[in-house]
């Protein structure tokens, strides 16, 4: 069992995920905007963060510049379906900046069970 942070803005996504890791065995601890993520960095050792882009009050990638700049080493499956801009793009801009996998909303459960033991299994 592994500590995911899972950061979304919308609800729905976020109830979607949690419970989807949660019945996985995973212990689910969630955020609403970057800067709730970067508290709950710091108040719970995480092992994998499942972290939006484009969120409110601190984007997916100013957070993952941030958990880099700081040495957080949890691998970060970011996440987005692009709003008005391209979510392919975006999800490329996430991988430079220090995400380990991406995966383009909207997604299915399976998909997401199978990227995120993807990167909690040692190569």
């Amino acid at each position: 069992m592994a500590r995911i942070a899972v950061v979304d803005d919308d609800p729905d996504v976020l109830d979607f995920m949690a419970a989807v890791l949660g019945q996985a065995g995973h212990d689910v601890v969630v955020a609403r905007d970057g800067l709730s993520t970067l508290a709950l960095v710091e108040q719970y050792n995480i092992d994998l963060m499942v972290l939006d882009i484009l969120m409110p009050n601190r984007d997916g990638l100013e957070t993952i510049l941030t958990l880099r700049r700081d040495d957080k080493a949890f691998p970060i499956l970011a996440i987005s379906a692009g709003g008005m801009l391209d979510g392919g793009y975006l999800l490329q801009t996430a991988k430079a900046f220090g995400a380990e996998a991406t995966l383009l909303k909207p997604f299915t459960a399976e998909k997401l069970t199978r990227q995120v033991e993807s990167l909690l299994t040692p190569a």
